[in-house]
């Protein structure tokens, strides 16, 4: 157990102190991509407020969830969201919605 204890003490701080830019990511591959921002409000990782942040600059849709940061597959609500998602993204394939060839080399 006190090995447990170790190793999850040193993957949340590399996970602490890991960078993702995704703020510069984002932008670029929501011209090609659907994409949609799942966030717990209560996440101690990764501050909600970025999740907006990430929203706004995709023009994405932003749902939240009153969880953690890795609480989001046990909410009950997250497989209605998927769903939908899946069903918004599948009628822009059929052509219902607008497609762009993505050419970002991301």
């Amino acid at each position: 157990r006190l090995m447990l204890r170790a190793l999850r003490g040193c993957l949340t701080a590399s996970v602490r102190t890991h960078r993702m830019p995704s703020h510069e990511r984002v932008p670029d591959l929501a011209q090609c991509l659907p994409m949609a921002v799942l966030h717990g409000l209560r996440d101690g990782i990764i501050p909600f407020e970025q999740g907006r942040q990430l929203a706004a600059l995709a023009s994405a849709p932003l749902h939240s969830f009153d969880c953690g940061h890795e609480d989001i597959v046990r909410d009950p609500k997250l497989v209605e969201v998927l769903k939908g998602l899946f069903r918004e993204w599948e009628s822009a394939e059929r052509g219902e919605g607008k497609a762009v060839p993505c050419s970002t080399g991301l």
